[in-house]
């Protein structure tokens, strides 16, 4: 069974050409395919605000973030240039590299691989998880924060209301990079 998703533009005719040839070797290789069509395209996005329909019960949802080395590498030597500019000269990496086992870990790697050429800024790595509990419990703990997007919006939004004596303002930024290939 094969769901088919062709979408708008010139998916129609590609997916039209996929089946064609799929239908071909399976003939040849002795394998039927049982072919679904969902039309989720641009008609049905702008007559459900959304992709699948609701109370569809082959709906799927699929997220992924993509780390390029490159991209990582970029956003990691920000922070530690940022930090080496700091008085307290401390970086802190936020990972999941425990639930996230792809993406994380290869941050976490690059954080450690990064902070080998700034021996002058101490480092830590925390979970997001106890990350965000320290932030609220201890936010003395920390001067400069790196992390993902999606932890990065977490902190951002909790920042603004963990104040107490010693932490009276909370500053984020959300920095966006956009790498084309090649640089």
């Amino acid at each position: 069974r094969v769901a088919v998703i062709p979408g708008d533009g010139i998916g129609p005719e590609v997916i039209q050409e996929g089946i064609r040839v799929l239908e071909a070797a399976g003939k040849k290789h002795g394998i039927a395919f049982q072919w679904k069509h969902f039309p989720w395209d641009c008609t049905c996005y702008n007559s459900h605000g959304r992709l699948p329909p609701k109370g569809t019960e082959e709906e799927t949802v699929v997220q992924e973030s993509v780390f390029t080395r490159r991209g990582v590498d970029r956003i990691l030597r920000y922070a530690f240039d940022l930090a080496k500019g700091r008085p307290k000269k401390h970086l802190t990496s936020a990972t999941k590299s425990n639930g996230i086992i792809h993406t994380m870990p290869f941050w976490a790697e690059r954080f450690q691989a990064i902070a080998a050429e700034y021996p002058e800024v101490k480092t830590d790595q925390y979970h997001v998880n106890i990350l965000t509990a320290h932030f609220v419990n201890h936010p003395d703990w920390f001067d400069v924060v790196v992390a993902s997007n999606l932890f990065g919006h977490i902190f951002s939004d909790l920042g603004g209301r963990a104040t107490t004596e010693k932490v009276t303002s909370v500053t984020s930024s959300r920095l966006s990079f956009f790498f084309p290939p090649g640089l």
